[in-house]
C-alpha cells in the first residue's frame, strides 16, 4: 500500500516554524533571569471602569450586573439594550467576580483578574463553575462566600480552562468567522448581535456539564468534567451528515503557588525568545536559539544542534507577533518540568502563520528555564494517524476508507527495528523503509545542514472501525547502540468525515505532470475545525523521493503543486510523483488525499 510521509526536503517555510516546535516543548533565556519574580497573580489592582457585554445568543438587556472582590464589597450597573455594561470598580480591589442576572433565568458569574474588558455568558459561567468545581465548590456558592480565605481563583487558572473550552467551540468559532488565536473567550470584544461569536451562543445549550452546539444540520456534544487533582476533560463527539468525529481534550488547573509561579516564569523567558527572533530578523543563527535549549535537550525531531539548527531556518526573517500560554498540559513540580500549549502568531514576509493550532512546549528549570524537548530518540509525535483515506490511482475508482497509518522516524542507522501495540496492534512490526528522508537546513544565512532520518511505516490496510480517543500506543525499538526504547503515544481524536476534493487536470499520467502546475481544491470538514491544511506533492526516481511543500492557510479551500521537471539536485529521470492533501483538526482528526501519478 502505497504511503506518503511528511517529511520535506526543502527548509525554510513558514507553515514548518510552529509544527516543529509543535513536537518539542519548551523555551529558554538570554539576559536577565527568567525565573526572576513577577507581579503576583492575586495582587490587588486599583482601576475605574469594568465593561463588556452580556449576552446568551442575543443580548441580556436590563439585567442587574454585579462586581464583587475578595473584601466582600460590590459594585453593580444594569446592562443596556444591547447587553453592554459598565461598572465602576474604582473603590474595589481585584480581582473580580461578576455576575449577571438574567431575567427569569439562573445567573451566569465570570471573572475578571483586573478594571478593563470581562463579559458574561454562558462560556464563561462554563470555566468559572469548572475552574470552582476543582476547588470542591461552585461558582455560585463561591460568589456567596467570597473572602480573602475564599478568593478568586488565579488569572492562570482561569485561562486554562478558557484556552480548553475555546479549542472545544473551535470549529464554531471558524464557521462563524471568528479569528480562533486572537480571540479572548473570557473578554473578547463582540456584538450580541447574532454574528460571530453571538452566532456560537446562539447554538449553544449548556446543561449539568454537557455542552451542545448545533445549527440544524451539525451537532456537537462534549462532556466537561473537573476533579480535585486540577484535571479538567472534555469528551466530544461531533456528528453531521459527512460523517462522525470524536475527540478528548484536557487540562491541569495549576492550583498551587509553584506551578503559577513557573508558568509566570515562562512567559516572561518566551517574551525574550521573541525578542530575539525579532531583532535577529534575517540575521538569525542556530547560535541565537542554543542559550534557550538545556544542555539535555532532546527532542524526537532531532538533537540539541539539530533542533538549533531547525529553528533558525524556520523563523529567519520572521516575527513573532503575539503568544501566550493558553493551558498547561502536564506539570511535574518535583522534576521541575512544565509542558503547556501556547497560541502563537507568527509573520514572515507580511503573511501572519497559516495554522491556527496551540503549540505544545515543554520546559525544564535548570538553574533558570529552558527549552527541554519530549526527551525521546525518535519521533512518535502524530505518528499513529487515525484517519479517513481517499487513495486515487491510475486505471481505479477511488476508494475510501478509514485507515490507521503509523509513521515514525529515527535518525538514520540509529534504529534497528520497531514494533507497535494497541488498538488493533499487538507487537505488530513496523518496517523500515528503502528510502530514506532528506531535509536540509541552514544554520546561518550561507551554511547548509543536512539531517537525514530513516522512516519506518505500516498501514494494515481499511478498517471496519477505529480505536476511540484516549487509545494507548506502546512503541518498541530496538537500537542500534544501547538499550531498547519504549514510548507510549495517547490518541485524542478520530476523524470519519472524509475530504471531498477535485484536481487539475484530472489525470494520473506522469508525463503531464513532471514540469507542470496541478491545482487542487477541497472542501473543509464540518465535524472538526481545520487547524492544519498540507498540501504536497513529491517526485521519486528509483532512490529517493523529493517533498515539495506547499504552504496554505488553515482556512484554505484550494493550492497548487508546481512539479519539477527532473529530480531535484540528481537531475534524474522522474519516475513516479504523488499529490498529498491533509486536513487535521485540534485532536489530529484528520482526513487525507493519497493521489498517484504514473
Amino acid at each position: 500500500m502505497a504511503h506518503r510521509g511528511r517529511t520535506i526536503v526543502l527548509a525554510g517555510l513558514v507553515g514548518l516554524a510552529f509544527g516543529v516546535l509543535a513536537g518539542c516543548g519548551g523555551g529558554g533565556t538570554t539576559g536577565g533571569p527568567p525565573d526572576a519574580p513577577i507581579a503576583t497573580p492575586d495582587a490587588p489592582t486599583h482601576g475605574t471602569m469594568l465593561s463588556g457585554t452580556a449576552a446568551m445568543g442575543g443580548p441580556i438587556a436590563g439585567a442587574a450586573a454585579t462586581a464583587k472582590d475578595q473584601t466582600g464589597a460590590i459594585a453593580s450597573a444594569t446592562t443596556d439594550s444591547a447587553g453592554r455594561f459598565s461598572i465602576a470598580v474604582g473603590a474595589l480591589a481585584g480581582p473580580f467576580l461578576l455576575k449577571v442576572d438574567p431575567p427569569g433565568k439562573p445567573s451566569l458569574y465570570s471573572v475578571a483578574p483586573a478594571p478593563g474588558a470581562a463579559n458574561v455568558d454562558p462560556y464563561t459561567h462554563l470555566v468559572t463553575d469548572t475552574v470552582y468545581r476543582v476547588h470542591g465548590t461552585t461558582a455560585a456558592d463561591a460568589y456567596a462566600a467570597l473572602s480573602a480565605s475564599n478568593p478568586v481563583p488565579a488569572p492562570i487558572e482561569v485561562q486554562s480552562v478558557a484556552g480548553l473550552a475555546k479549542t472545544m467551540i473551535q470549529k464554531w468559532l471558524q464557521d462563524a468567522g471568528v479569528a480562533f488565536v486572537s480571540f479572548d473567550l473570557m473578554a473578547g470584544a463582540f456584538a450580541a448581535d447574532h454574528t460571530g461569536f453571538d452566532l456560537v451562543l446562539d447554538r449553544t445549550t449548556i446543561a449539568s456539564g454537557t455542552v451542545t452546539i448545533t445549527d440544524g444540520t451539525t451537532t456537537q456534544t462534549s462532556t466537561v468534567t473537573a476533579n480535585a487533582s486540577g484535571l479538567v476533560k472534555v469528551d466530544t463527539t461531533t456528528v453531521a451528515p459527512s460523517g462522525t468525529s470524536s475527540s478528548t481534550d484536557s487540562t491541569q488547573v495549576p492550583t498551587t503557588a509553584n506551578a503559577q509561579a513557573a508558568v509566570a516564569a515562562i512567559q516572561a523567558l518566551f517574551a525574550q525568545f521573541a525578542q530575539t527572533i525579532n531583532s535577529k530578523g534575517q540575521a538569525l543563527t542556530d547560535q541565537d536559539i542554543l542559550p534557550f535549549l538545556a544542555p539535555d535537550f532532546q527532542d524526537g525531531e532531532g538533537t540539541r544542534a539539530i533542533f538549533a539548527a531547525m529553528v533558525a531556518t524556520d523563523l529567519r526573517g520572521g516575527t513573532i507577533d503575539s503568544f501566550s500560554v493558553d493551558r498547561i498540559a502536564s506539570y511535574d513540580d518535583a522534576a521541575k518540568v512544565i509542558t503547556v500549549n501556547m497560541a502563537l502568531v507568527f509573520r514572515q514576509g507580511g503573511q501572519a502563520s497559516a495554522n491556527t493550532e496551540t503549540m505544545l512546549f515543554t520546559f525544564k528549570q535548570e538553574g533558570s528555564w529552558l527549552l527541554y524537548g519530549d526527551q525521546k530518540l525518535m519521533r512518535i509525535a502524530r505518528a499513529v494517524q487515525m484517519e479517513m483515506r481517499t487513495d486515487s490511482f491510475p486505471g481505479q475508482a477511488d476508494t475510501t476508507y478509514r485507515s490507521i497509518n503509523v509513521d515514525v522516524e529515527a535518525p538514520t542507522n540509529t534504529i534497528t527495528g520497531i514494533t507497535i501495540s494497541g488498538g488493533p496492534f499487538n507487537n505488530t512490526p513496523v518496517p523500515k523503509s528503502a528510502v530514506t528522508r532528506t531535509r536540509i537546513f541552514h544554520p546561518t544565512p550561507t551554511t547548509d545542514l543536512t539531517y537525514v532520518t530513516d522512516a519506518f511505516f505500516v498501514n494494515p490496510g481499511p478498517q471496519n472501525s477505529l480505536p476511540p480517543p484516549g487509545t494507548v500506543f506502546t512503541f518498541n525499538a530496538t537500537r542500534a547502540a544501547g538499550p531498547p526504547l519504549t514510548y507510549t503515544l495517547v490518541s485524542t481524536g478520530v476523524s470519519g468525515e472524509a475530504i471531498q476534493y477535485t484536481v487539475s487536470p484530472a489525470t494520473h499520467v506522469l508525463s503531464t505532470i513532471v514540469g507542470h502546475t496541478l491545482t487542487v481544491t477541497w472542501q473543509l470538514p464540518r465535524t472538526y475545525a481545520s487547524t492544519r491544511i498540507q498540501l504536497s506533492g513529491s517526485v521519486r526516481d528509483n532512490q529517493t523521493e523529493v517533498f515539495i511543500e506547499q504552504a496554505v492557510g488553515a482556512g484554505a479551500t484550494s493550492g497548487m503543486i508546481n512539479y519539477p521537471a527532473t529530480m531535484p539536485g540528481s537531475g534524474n529521470a522522474i519516475v513516479q510523483a504523488y499529490m498529498n492533501l491533509s486536513i487535521e483538526g485540534p485532536h489530529g482528526e484528520r482526513g487525507i488525499i493519497v493521489y498517484n501519478f504514473q
